[in-house]
């Protein structure tokens, strides 16, 4: 999952908006500290005074929401301390909300920071934690990328589904063989798994429309029409967009 983010971040393309459904508070701090990070050659460094702010969760371009003690939920007024932050002028160039257990969010602050995500501001992130993304308003995981990636085995670094390799055959070769896939392995979710780890870090725009998918996988959406929207990207549609009726 790492390699993935970085090759997000370095190249400009991390969501604004980001679910990470995992039991690991520090893969979203190590997006985190790369968006503050100062070194311009190794990102992120933990050396510089903004990753060592991060680290201290006192960085004054970082706002932290999770459950206050004595509590047993995630309240609206915590959500609309996230918009005042988000208001405020920034010290460097983007801000970051990082809201940890966001499950635990009511359904009162699902709401207000449904609002935030909808017109999120130019340079402000939010990273959710979740261990069960699914208790969220399907309304947030749709305006999310998820990274919810497991570790895999060898397996899943394919070079016969690298791009390079399916850009030679012809639309239907690539739809069959894409079909092949997911029958062999029988689930969307690992068919996307082989596909990025199968293509990066060099196919920079493939690994963002495959990490979009995986936003859908909760509604169940036909095998074959994700299999078509992919087939047609590789074939040249790269300005197509995934619009699905849900």
């Amino acid at each position: 999952m790492i390699e993935i983010l970085k090759i997000l971040l370095k190249n400009n393309k991390f969501p604004q908006s980001s679910i990470f459904n995992s039991g690991n508070i520090e893969v979203p701090f190590f997006v985190i500290k790369y968006l503050f990070c100062e070194n311009k050659e190794v990102k992120p460094c933990n050396a510089c005074l903004s990753c060592k702010k991060v680290n201290k969760r006192v960085h004054p371009d970082l706002f932290v929401v999770d459950i206050e003690e004595g509590a047993k939920n995630i309240k609206i007024n915590q959500i609309r301390e996230v918009k005042n932050f988000c208001s405020m002028t920034t010290s460097g160039r983007c801000k970051a909300v990082f809201i940890n257990n966001a499950e635990f969010m009511s359904i009162e602050a699902q709401n207000s920071i449904l609002k935030i995500l909808e017109e999120p501001g130019d340079n402000n992130y939010f990273l959710l934690k979740t261990k069960n993304k699914y208790k969220l308003l399907p309304t947030i995981l749709s305006r999310c990328v998820h990274f919810n990636l497991k570790p895999v085995d060898n397996f899943f670094k394919n070079e016969e589904f690298s791009l390079k390799n399916l850009k030679k055959l012809s639309f239907f070769e690539v739809y069959d063989k894409l079909n092949e896939l997911i029958k062999e392995v029988k689930n969307l979710e690992d068919f996307l798994k082989i596909l990025i780890y199968s293509n990066y870090p060099d196919e920079i725009d493939f690994l963002f429309l495959l990490l979009n998918f995986e936003s859908y996988i909760k509604y169940n959406i036909n095998k074959d029409t994700v299999i078509g929207v992919i087939s047609f990207w590789i074939k040249g549609g790269e300005n197509c967009q995934i619009k699905f009726a849900i």
